[in-house]
């Protein structure tokens, strides 16, 4: 595969002078899955003598079957090199992201030098990569799940899509667009405990685009921020053996940062769980 690429023809009558097709990618467009390349058809080379032509000749570039012609453009080989004609050309790729095309051209001269022609041939553009993208996110029951929209290029490739927040990550193979993706209980504990006392939560989510098990590459990523009115932060459980046990005083406790619960009087019963 290339991004650009030449292919030289001989003139019928001289073989000092020559055309040279050129050519480059110009952009590529991930979503509509094509190429648009630029192509230059110049005359080049010297001989002995001059020649030129302001008046009839016609010089045409032709890829994939379509052909641009330029029948203006003057010529004079004593302004070595000429450029003869240019323009520019769409190429479509596959649904896989693989693209190529053929050219040809050709230069009625006119004049002594006589025909100049180039046969078709075949070039390798780079592939595109058809990595799916991301639309929106949206936060589930304040921060139960995900539901992620995104744009598949390809049917036959897979998507992971991996959730983050702080240090918290899942990723979600074979992740459908649409689909919730919901926490199981142990990843909500370790949610509250990152959480803590916060008041908002942030989630950042991209998609892992996968042909079999070749990952193609990560989609752009998106952030979604939404308030909480859980009673964030951790819980205390106090097991009471005696009932001589009345009253806690300056617990403290340490996860990832210190939080001060305050004396509380506890009613003792039959249940060894009094008060959280």
């Amino acid at each position: 595969m290339a991004s650009s690429g030449k292919v030289t023809g001989k003139y019928s009558n001289n073989d000092d002078v020559y055309i040279s097709l050129e050519w480059e990618v110009k952009s590529q467009d991930k979503e509509a899955n094509k190429t648009v390349i630029h192509c230059e058809l110049w005359l080049r080379g010297n001989d002995s003598y001059r020649h030129w032509n302001f008046y009839d000749h016609i010089s045409y570039i032709t890829v994939d079957g379509v052909k641009k012609t330029n029948s203006k453009t003057n010529f004079d080989t004593y302004k070595n090199p000429c450029l003869l004609t240019q323009a520019d050309f769409t190429i479509k790729h596959s649904s896989s992201g693989a693209g190529d095309f053929s050219v040809s051209a050709k230069h009625y001269s006119g004049v002594a030098i006589g025909t100049a022609t180039i046969s078709s041939k075949n070039f390798t553009l780079p592939t595109i990569k058809r990595i799916s993208k991301l639309n929106s996110l949206s936060i589930v029951n304040e921060y139960k799940g995900i539901k992620a929209s995104y744009t598949k290029y390809n049917s036959s490739f897979s998507d992971t899509l991996v959730i983050k927040c702080k240090t918290f990550t899942k990723s979600v193979s074979n992740y459908k667009s649409g689909n919730t993706v919901s926490f199981t209980s142990s990843e909500l504990t370790k949610l509250e405990d990152i959480l803590g006392e916060d008041k908002t939560i942030t989630f950042t989510c991209y998609l892992k685009t996968y042909s079999g098990s070749t990952l193609l590459g990560n989609s752009n990523s998106l952030s979604k921020s939404g308030t909480l009115t859980f009673n964030g932060g951790p819980k205390v459980y106090i097991k009471v053996s005696s009932s001589n046990i009345s009253k806690v005083k300056g617990v403290y406790i340490k996860p990832s940062s210190i939080y001060k619960v305050k004396s509380s009087y506890l009613k003792t019963s039959s249940s060894s769980i009094v008060k959280s």
